[in-house]
């Protein structure tokens, strides 16, 4: 048997770390004045939240694998992971409406769209995470049985 519980917390060790990145670039965010360098630091904020969903990705597809859910890859496959997700662990709404942005962000970072990513919606986004993830990371903690 595959040892879930041992990737999982890799997992979410390598997920907390991109959580700390973005509580740093926050904290640069809000001393940087110059709008080049807001903008460079706005890019690299993007793409490390779309890093922190698509190791929360991770985590769901392994954490319901051990609960014996496995899900096949068809058209709609992130969206049938995040509401598995959320019909097998309780989230709150606001926790579930994050998740759901973060799903669709990634796919705007990683396709051309990022091009015209609009750059309050990052930092709406930001926030967003600094208020929600650490709830999140505790919980998924408490279903797999972490510290």
């Amino acid at each position: 048997m595959k040892d879930y519980k041992k990737e999982i917390a890799g997992d979410l060790a390598r997920v907390h770390k991109e959580f700390e990145n973005l509580r740093e670039a926050q904290k640069l965010l809000t001393l940087e004045k110059r709008e080049e360098v807001t903008d460079l630091l706005l890019s690299g904020t993007a793409y490390h939240l779309q890093l922190l969903y698509t190791g929360f990705e991770k985590i769901a597809e392994k954490t319901l694998a051990a609960n014996g859910i496995v899900l096949t890859n068809d058209g709609s496959y992130h969206k049938n992971l995040l509401d598995k997700y959320f019909e097998k662990f309780l989230f709150t709404v606001s926790e579930q409406f994050l998740l759901k942005e973060l799903r669709g962000f990634r796919h705007v970072v990683r396709s051309a769209y990022g091009f015209d990513l609009a750059m309050p919606s990052i930092t709406d986004k930001l926030t967003a995470v600094m208020n929600e993830w650490p709830a999140i990371e505790s919980k998924i903690r408490n279903y797999v049985g972490l510290p």
